[in-house]
């Protein structure tokens, strides 16, 4: 379903300078690494490993934020079993930050400070795999789910009004990231639009999940967001965000991965 009754502006990193280089060792395809112009040698930057998403869109993050930020895009194709699959390989998870660190020392001179997660749709898989390996979960500074976070239906594909329940432990690794930043140890921020795939639990639903699990609450809001999204609920609490948006088609679903650039500065609060 298409619809014009929101702006949907596009971001495109094409205008954007800066060192592109692509790691073809790590995974089935390459790592798309992108060093902003602003970056020089001996800096310190934070480096942003994005799961799911157009590289010319994720580099935008570096380039209009204006921070010292590394951006790593990987994608590994449809469906988040695709992305956490690869990462619950046996020492994939460290091969991935150890090569991605080693050729910013060697070839750029450049060091990593604060180390953030970001993915958008089906890339959630590969969170969950980060969070479920406790020497990343520790290394990680701050996760973003862009309209990404889902699990099954108990039974299988009984919706809640049919009286279904959340398969949790699907949820539990980001359930376990949100305490830590309730609690200001962490940053987690989690955007989703309206859409109800129907087979399987909505962003909303999950959304709900972590959200009753913490004690908390939706403040109902009608504020604007990035490229021209509608906010319509927040929930906030020491470092976790989850902010929710009108819309259930499918440019309010990419709406929240060119939001990144917005979205992405919470995470350095």
């Amino acid at each position: 379903m298409e619809e014009h009754i929101r702006a949907h502006k596009r971001v495109d990193s094409s205008v954007c300078k800066g060192i592109r280089y692509k790691l073809e060792d790590v995974f089935s395809t390459p790592i798309e690494v992108y060093i902003p112009n602003h970056l020089t040698k001996n800096d310190t930057a934070t480096l942003v490993f994005h799961f799911h998403g157009n590289s010319k869109v994720t580099e935008w993050a570096a380039c209009d934020a204006k921070k010292n930020y590394v951006v790593a895009t990987v994608n590994l194709g449809s469906g988040s079993s695709k992305y956490e699959k690869p990462l619950l390989v046996e020492g994939a998870i460290d091969n991935m930050f150890h090569r991605t660190l080693e050729v910013l020392a060697k070839e750029y001179e450049i060091s990593v400070g604060n180390l953030l997660i970001t993915s958008f749709s089906a890339g959630y898989g590969a969170v969950r795999a980060l969070l479920n390996n406790p020497a990343s979960f520790e290394k990680i500074d701050g996760v973003l789910l862009l309209d990404g976070l889902h699990t099954d239906y108990v039974p299988d594909k009984q919706l809640l009004s049919q009286g279904g329940k959340l398969n949790g432990d699907k949820l539990q690794p980001f359930l376990n990231f949100a305490r830590k930043a309730v609690s200001g140890d962490k940053k987690f921020v989690f955007t989703h639009s309206s859409i109800f795939p129907g087979t399987y639990a909505s962003t909303t639903e999950c959304a709900d999940y972590l959200i009753n699990e913490l004690g908390l609450k939706r403040v109902p809001v009608l504020e604007k967001g990035p490229v021209g999204m509608q906010r319509v609920g927040n929930t906030q609490q020491g470092g976790f965000y989850i902010m929710a948006f009108a819309g259930n088609t499918a440019p309010d679903h990419i709406d929240h991965l060119h939001g990144l650039s917005g979205f992405i500065q919470l995470l350095d609060k």
